[in-house]
């Protein structure tokens, strides 16, 4: 029989490796000066806030499908965890572009048990909350620590799960889900302090953009904001932070001030990373509108483009097709 090493907050290995990544959070946040001029500059809810609407008229690009006799695996959609993204709202590209490719995708409405997730190949669980009203710290988990040892149970003899945080609260959302698997989340924004634009551009040019078996055909993907991480020694990181970027941890989602909020440089973090765990994998991203297809922006404003349908994200979608297909094993580690 094959047990899972996972003890809540208790592996060794893994606490060593977070006193390590809260000296360094400590460090930097000592240490960090106002990083430019142009980032005194910027006032709180400067970078676009506004409300998200997916949408519903994306048509995914065209591409040979993997699957055409139906013999797909199912991919579940976690829609139990007053999740931002769901099948049928924000992420209809997201399974837009998956039922293209063949695969049968579902929601999934129930909470984490040994039971229903027996049967399931292929778990997708993105901006998962704990609660749909609080905006504010202390972010609460959203899973119960049995959810969280039967998910990490179940990765390890063999499932996949495709686990994606946005910027605070989401990050902090699924903070102790994404430790359970030596993943620490920072629950706070992650900007181009040089730019602070609404796009980051990740890139094999600059080396942003891993060359791997994942990426390959692809020249750059976007995101929109979103957060980093530290990643345990045995991942290997697709979406690389580069020098330019710090993160932000507000105390409130949105409430940004480039003198007041708390900062530190970000340089050497992943937006976006994979693992094998025991028999499973996981593929980790700490920015969801990358893989969505929506506009953003207040009523009457000009309405700012935001996922696969961004004039910068033309690759994004292979690269969603690419990461499926490696947590279903039909894309080879080469």
């Amino acid at each position: 029989m094959l047990f899972s090493p996972y003890v809540f907050y208790q592996d060794v290995r893994q606490n060593k490796q977070m006193m390590k990544n809260l000296v360094f959070l400590f460090l930097t946040l000592i240490q960090l000066s106002p990083c430019t001029g142009q980032t005194e500059k910027k006032t709180e809810n400067q970078k676009n806030t506004g409300e998200q609407r997916a949408n519903n008229n994306y048509l995914p690009p065209a591409f040979e499908p993997k699957y055409i006799n139906g013999n797909s695996p199912t991919i579940y959609l976690d829609e139990a965890h007053f999740n931002f993204h769901t099948m049928n709202g924000r992420y209809k590209a997201f399974a837009s572009v998956l039922s293209k490719d063949g695969y049968l995708v579902a929601p999934f409405v129930d909470k984490f048990t040994r039971e229903n997730l027996s049967k399931v190949e292929i778990l997708v669980v993105a901006n998962a909350f704990g609660d749909s009203t609080n905006w504010k710290l202390p972010t609460l988990s959203a899973f119960s620590k049995e959810e969280i040892k039967v998910v990490n149970d179940w990765v390890y003899k063999g499932g996949a799960l495709f686990l994606i945080a946005d910027h605070m609260p989401a990050a902090g959302a699924s903070t102790k889900l994404a430790f359970s698997f030596g993943f620490n989340f920072i629950n706070g924004y992650l900007y181009n302090f040089k730019t602070f634009s609404d796009v980051d551009i990740f890139s094999k040019t600059d080396g942003s953009l891993t060359e791997t078996f994942l990426t390959k055909g692809i020249d750059s993907v976007a995101s929109f904001t979103g957060q980093a991480f530290f990643i345990p020694e045995n991942a290997k990181s697709i979406m690389n932070v580069g020098e330019d970027y710090i993160i932000y941890l507000p105390s409130e989602i949105g409430k940004i001030s480039g003198s007041k909020t708390p900062k530190f440089y970000a340089k050497g973090l992943s937006q976006g990373a994979i693992i094998e765990y025991g028999k499973g994998r996981i593929a980790v991203f700490g920015e969801a509108g990358m893989f969505t297809s929506q506009w953003s922006g207040e009523s009457g404003d000009e309405e700012f483009i935001m996922g696969m349908n961004n004039e910068n994200a033309s690759h994004n979608h292979l690269l969603l097709l690419n990461i499926v297909h490696w947590l279903d094993e039909t894309l080879p580690n080469n």
